[in-house]
């Protein structure tokens, strides 16, 4: 019928509120209505948005979080580990050395000490891990 009727049908439909069974009769009424469906959408579209924007940054937080702590586990097995192959290495060489005498007394020097040396890394390892029972290496 006029601009006015149309502005007042447009401000109610894109705001979704009534269903058109009780409509104010007077224009005046009409602007209040649409004041009012308007503020309640911004009364409601404001605070909702701040509050996901907060949970999304919390969100994204709490997995950075997690993440550093994943990678600080991993780097305390890997400390544990490398500090338990240097007590290998260190079991492993004096056992070498101690093999080393032991054939040298029996006259044995011959190519086989490289296999011997790596066997004896092989049996140190092994009662190495069968030592360490909570695995702090």
């Amino acid at each position: 019928e006029s601009v006015l009727t149309g502005m007042y049908w447009a401000g109610i439909t894109i705001t979704t509120v009534g269903y058109g069974d009780m409509i104010p009769e007077t224009r005046c009424g009409q602007a209040i209505a649409c004041f009012a469906a308007i503020s309640g959408v911004f009364c409601l579209g404001l605070p909702i948005s701040v509050i996901t924007t907060k949970f999304t940054e919390k969100y994204k937080d709490m997995l950075m979080e997690q993440r550093v702590e994943e990678e600080r586990k991993k780097f305390i097995k890997a400390k544990q580990t490398i500090s338990g192959m240097r007590g290998i290495r260190a079991l492993g060489g004096t056992l070498t050395n101690s093999m080393g005498k032991l054939l040298g007394a029996f006259g044995d020097t011959s190519a086989g000490y490289e296999e011997n040396l790596e066997q004896i890394m092989k049996v140190a390892t092994k009662v190495f891990h069968d030592m360490d029972e909570d695995n702090s290496g």
